[in-house]
């Protein structure tokens, strides 16, 4: 694992511990929102594929949908 990568994954951990890390749906699909260097990842299970878009605004990740907090 790359430095870039572990640092990636230790703030997504701290994100999860610090309840940051939002859960909802847009549609039938299955959706994660989190913060991520600065800027907020949204990821999409889709049936076939997952995609991935980074947002400077939380309100633009989380659009679509209800969201909570991951439990």
């Amino acid at each position: 694992m790359t430095s870039g990568a572990g640092d990636r994954l230790i703030e997504f951990l701290d994100g999860l511990r610090r309840g940051a890390v939002l859960r909802g749906n847009d549609g039938r699909k299955f959706v994660l929102v989190f913060p991520l260097a600065g800027s907020f990842v949204r990821v999409v299970q889709g049936r076939v594929m997952t995609s991935a878009s980074t947002h400077a605004d939380p309100a633009a990740a989380r659009k679509g949908g209800d969201y909570v907090l991951l439990d």
